[in-house]
This record gives C-alpha cells, sequence and structure tokens, in this order.
C-alpha cells in the first residue's frame, strides 16, 4: 500500500477549509489547500514550509497561534515556491527517489560482492601457490603394511 499514500494524499482537496490539522510526518503535506489556510502539522512543518515563504511558523500559546493567523498575509506567499515546495512530495518524485535508491543499493551490493570475490581469488592464488603438505620434502613417509 505505501507506494499509493502519496497519490491518495494528492486527492485530497481540502482548499475550502480556513484550518487544516495533521498529525503525519509522510505525506499529508501534498493536501490541496488553499494560500490563506493555515496547515498545522504535528509532523513534517520543518520540512514543508518554508517560513515567510511557503508558509508561517508559531510555536506556543493560541494566542500566538492567534497572533501568526492575523499577521499571515496570503498574497505574500509565493504561489510557485509553495508549488516548487509541495513537489518535492509527489508520487513521481516519491517513486524516482525510491528506484534512485534501490539503484544505489544494488550497486553497493554488487561492489561489495565484487570485493568479495577478489578476496577468494586472492586467497585461492596464495594457497594455489603453496606446496601441497603430502607433497615432495613435505615430511610425510609412507610405509607398507608388514
Amino acid at each position: 500500500m505505501l507506494p499509493f499514500y502519496p497519490s491518495a494524499i494528492e486527492s485530497f482537496d481540502l482548499s475550502g477549509y480556513d484550518l487544516v490539522v495533521s498529525s503525519s510526518s509522510a505525506w499529508a503535506h501534498a493536501v490541496i489547500c488553499s494560500a490563506d489556510t493555515v496547515h498545522v502539522s504535528y509532523c513534517g512543518a520543518l520540512e514543508t514550509v518554508i517560513d515567510g515563504v511557503t508558509g508561517c511558523f508559531w510555536d506556543g500559546d493560541p494566542a500566538e497561534l492567534e497572533a501568526a493567523v492575523l499577521e499571515f498575509d496570503p498574497m505574500a506567499v509565493d504561489p510557485d515556491a509553495c508549488v516548487a515546495s509541495a513537489h518535492r512530495f509527489c508520487a513521481d518524485v516519491f517513486k524516482e527517489g525510491l528506484r534512485r535508491e534501490v539503484a544505489r543499493a544494488i550497486e553497493a551490493a554488487r561492489e561489495q560482492h565484487d570485493r568479495q570475490d577478489r578476496s577468494w581469488e586472492l586467497e585461492h592464488d596464495q594457497i594455489s601457490r603453496r606446496p601441497p603438505p603430502w607433497g615432495p620434502g613435505a615430511g610425510i613417509r609412507l610405509r607398507s603394511r608388514p
């Protein structure tokens, strides 16, 4: 189900609401809101909101929240900056990032495997140059049975 979360969240249109409260640090920031919607998130806001550019932060009691809402100027928010910031959480960006991480992990596993192969080859090469323990001069004497 995990790959479907970004697309599902992007389909929520909450632009008719003045206040959106989320408790997710995952993809809740990708919901559609209007420029003057206050989005209160218990997790993830630090990653999605650029204070003074795509929104504003408040920290404290309800009176400070009221002041932040009253002082907030939606016209000062650059819509292009909001789109660019939200784009980081789109399904396509998530999928591409996942592909990139999987490819990186596969490459790392291949490199580790190659190192192990080279290590085995070196060890095998060193062993093959040693005289066998049963060969001439190895100190082993074969005797026939009496």
